[in-house]
């Protein structure tokens, strides 16, 4: 597998690195060597984050780096991006998805994104198994219903809702109708409208679908590891995966419609916990992979993060509005 030599640079150490920044990396063939992470807390050589170097100073950075992925605290994450965007103007900048928590923050997250090259770390849009639900919505004539009962916050469902349909809704616009555990979106003219149902962390029940009135296309994270294992049904209304060895398929009925390499480490997580839970992990971990594997050629496959925050602020709007029964 071809070695890639351009140079990373990751702020902050938190979970999602931990659980899907590296691994994603590693997918794309990125090496220990060209990966540093500047933390506030002790460097840590074990685990995944062994062979990567760690600074705790901006002063300490020496190379001149390419690419860079922020995943700093909320609160901290904005005013390092500054910094960061300050002696690396040419970098392309990832930025995780945001928390807006007040008009000033949304101010500058825009007035950044709009003077430099950022793009949101928000994997839900890219995420292999919502490829044939967003080439269903391009073809189908009629209106279109999403429904994700799932886990995550808004931002996630905005941005998955946003993608599927860029190809029917010029300036994706919606109105927004919230409850303690929903969150719909609806077209202007109300014909259309996505609907998440906003779980606690139960893999069991969770799973993603397309409805026209007519077709039906679902998802319930289902993936095998035997290669001569098919799950899907004879009429094809399925998204499957098959993780092998170095690579996983994605598959929607019989046919293959995305391929990816894995690490090793990756597949046996598979096989020892093969749950609703860590397939969806390995569907963001894929999105990520195209994220930065698009940055890898120049040719960036991103959210954008202008858009990116104004989901939040518009996340944020909507929680305040619900306590008085106002839909945006």
């Amino acid at each position: 597998m071809e070695k890639i030599d351009k140079k990373f640079l990751i702020i902050g150490a938190g979970w999602r690195v931990k659980e899907f920044i590296i691994p994603a990396l590693k997918c794309c063939s990125i090496e220990p060597k060209n990966i540093c992470i500047l933390r506030k807390s002790t460097p840590e050589y074990s685990g995944i984050l062994s062979d990567i170097e760690q600074l705790n100073s901006s002063s300490e950075l020496k190379e001149n780096y390419e690419l860079i992925l922020n995943c700093a605290p909320a609160e901290i994450m904005l005013d390092l991006q500054t910094s960061a965007l300050e002696m690396y103007p040419n970098a392309i900048n990832f930025c995780d998805t945001p928390v807006i928590s007040s008009l000033f923050q949304y101010t500058k997250a825009r007035r950044l994104s709009r003077k430099f090259q950022m793009f949101s770390l928000e994997d839900w849009p890219y995420m292999p198994n919502l490829q044939p639900l967003e080439n269903f919505a391009k073809v189908s004539k009629k209106a279109m219903h999403f429904k994700f009962m799932h886990f995550g916050v808004a931002t996630h469902f905005l941005s998955a809702t946003r993608k599927l349909m860029q190809h029917r809704i010029e300036d994706r616009k919606f109105r927004i109708k919230r409850s303690k555990t929903a969150l719909q979106l609806e077209t202007v003219n109300g014909n259309e409208l996505s609907f998440a149902h906003i779980l606690p962390k139960d893999p069991t029940k969770s799973k993603i679908s397309a409805w026209d009135g007519e077709n039906l296309l679902e998802d319930f994270f289902e993936l095998t590891t035997d290669s001569n294992a098919n799950l899907a049904t004879t009429d094809g209304e399925t998204i499957w995966r098959r993780a092998q060895s170095d690579k996983v398929l994605y598959f929607h009925g019989n046919k293959c419609f995305f391929e990816a390499p894995i690490t090793s480490d990756i597949y046996q997580s598979l096989c020892k916990m093969n749950d609703r839970m860590s397939v969806h992990q390995l569907d963001k971990i894929m999105g990520l992979t195209r994220i930065i594997g698009s940055a890898l050629t120049g040719d960036v496959e991103g959210y954008s993060y202008l858009a990116s925050a104004g989901d939040a602020t518009i996340d944020k709007l909507s929680r305040r509005l619900r306590r008085f029964n106002i839909n945006l």
